[in-house]
């Protein structure tokens, strides 16, 4: 019984091209995988930037003689800077991996995995190894469940970059 290929390519659903693939063989980032990661790097940062005017418009609401709500302004605080924790964490892995420019890969079977993420939304997982990926729809399912693959990744934002699949 012969298997069937996925409903995408795996190369186009990630972004990749068979260059990519052969860079990242050689552990090398193409020019298009660091410019795909400064992109997303520089969106946490901007989400950053507005994040840092909240908080600091919310210590200067603090701080002023005239402060009629001390409450609003340390709950305003409190909701911007968990949200800014979060996107400065994202921020320094892009950073790191960019920084860094080494490619991981890792080989094995996957399983892929459909997540609730709350209030109706739904998240894609792609596990190899027990490493496991955050992944958009059209990368889900270009992937086959359970079949062997090279996965090469980011290691610090677990963004991968290209895949081979070792059944064709």
């Amino acid at each position: 019984m012969e298997k069937s290929k996925p409903k995408y390519g795996l190369q186009e659903a990630i972004g990749s091209t068979l260059e990519d693939l052969d860079l990242n063989r050689d552990g090398q980032m193409s020019g298009t995988q660091i410019g795909r990661l400064k992109y997303k790097r520089n969106r946490w940062l901007l989400l950053n930037a507005l994040l840092t005017v909240v908080i600091v418009l919310a210590v200067r609401d603090l701080s002023s003689t005239e402060r009629d709500d001390v409450g609003r302004s340390i709950l305003l605080m409190l909701l911007a800077g968990l949200p800014f924790a979060w996107s400065l964490l994202w921020w320094v892995q892009y950073t790191l991996d960019l920084w860094r420019g080494a490619v991981e890969v890792v080989e094995g079977g996957i399983q892929l995995d459909v997540v609730n993420q709350g209030k109706g939304g739904i998240g894609y997982k792609v596990c190899c190894q027990e490493r496991c990926f955050d992944v958009a729809k059209p990368v889900f399912l270009a992937f086959k469940n359970y079949e062997p693959y090279l996965i090469f990744y980011a290691p610090y934002s677990k963004t991968i970059l290209s895949a081979e699949w070792l059944r064709e």
